[in-house]
């Protein structure tokens, strides 16, 4: 449920932006502090990635092109339930498929697409790696639960996203590259430390013992929360996550940018958690207490073609899902 919250969020961002919108996810937690030390890095351009290239070049003529492609890609994005074989070979349980080279490349450029997707003070608290050789689908397909299985067979590739539920190992590497981005700009101010330290619970320690700390901690503010509003009635305090609830928060951002890459690009994609996430870390050698697998995405061609349906076909009536101004007030 909070892995669908996020993507839902993760496309309002995304279109946000794309209309001119300012939208920060973090900022509105810490306004001040964050305007006080910027360090966010620009973007990289020393590679180029063909569908910004394109998306800006049409953009010049026609400053709406680039939006109805984004609304073409976002309606035209769905759950690709069977791929086809890039080798032309019967789909079957014991063999993976060859990957079509082409679309393992387009899937590496919406992996940079994906990388631009926002996280909690730029700290990107995430990996991802890319399964496309043959040995290594038959290998995780073993790991994957029902239908998943044929499906990574099948797809050209599959993405897993790990999300780091130990952030705070990456805390010398995060502060020099901050400093990397602005030289001007003076060491990592200790408050952000001290916020990311709070918000993430990512300590650099084993996860029984983080898992403890976190809980206390977060205990703790939500009592002290508690004693504020109905005694004192003046001092709110954030409402925490354990480590991994945050770090999947981040992660599934960059999944959901990564999907409407895939789309915009004429590739399917299916997002799936009916996996076991300890076999794929066994297999993929990724490490066991660090990293959590909230999901991984199956990226191909579809054997059937995905006629558009309204969306009040695909999904709720907006009147359910979208409240104005107070939980369950519409429009």
């Amino acid at each position: 449920r909070i892995s669908r919250l996020k993507i839902s969020s993760a496309i309002f961002l995304v279109k946000s932006t794309l209309y001119g919108l300012s939208s920060t996810p973090v900022a509105a937690l810490l306004p001040l502090q964050r305007r006080k030390h910027n360090f966010r890095p620009q973007v990289s351009r020393h590679k180029k990635i063909p569908f910004l290239e394109a998306t800006q070049e049409e953009n010049q003529d026609d400053c709406r092109v680039g939006i109805k492609s984004f609304e073409e890609a976002v309606v035209g994005r769905f759950a690709c339930k069977s791929f086809q074989r890039a080798d032309g070979s019967e789909s079957n349980i014991d063999s993976a498929s060859l990957s079509d080279s082409n679309v393992v490349e387009t899937a590496r450029q919406c992996l940079e697409l994906g990388r631009l997707a926002p996280s909690a003070f730029n700290t990107q608290p995430y990996r991802i790696v890319l399964v496309h050789s043959k040995e290594q689908k038959l290998a995780l397909s073993k790991y994957c639960l029902g239908p998943n299985q044929q499906r990574v067979l099948d797809s050209d590739c599959t993405a897993v996203f790990l999300a780091d539920r130990q952030i705070l190992k990456t805390t010398r590497r995060f502060a020099q590259f901050a400093q990397k981005v602005d030289p001007k700009q003076r060491p990592l101010p200790k408050i952000v430390l001290l916020y990311l330290t709070i918000f993430s619970s990512g300590f650099p320690i084993p996860r029984f013992l983080s898992s403890i700390i976190s809980f206390l901690i977060r205990t703790g503010v939500g009592f002290t929360d508690w004693f504020t509003r109905k005694v004192l009635r003046r001092c709110y305090l954030p409402s925490l996550s354990s480590a991994e609830t945050w770090s999947t928060k981040q992660v599934t951002m960059v999944a959901m940018t990564y999907m409407l890459g895939c789309s915009a690009s004429g590739l399917a994609t299916i997002p799936m958690e009916g996996i076991n996430a300890s076999g794929i870390r066994k297999v993929l050698q990724i490490p066991q207490d660090r990293f959590a697998i909230p999901l991984i995405v199956s990226t191909g061609k579809s054997i059937h073609k995905q006629l558009p349906q309204s969306i009040d076909v695909r999904r709720y009536s907006r009147g359910d899902v979208v409240f104005d101004n107070a939980f369950g007030e519409t429009a």
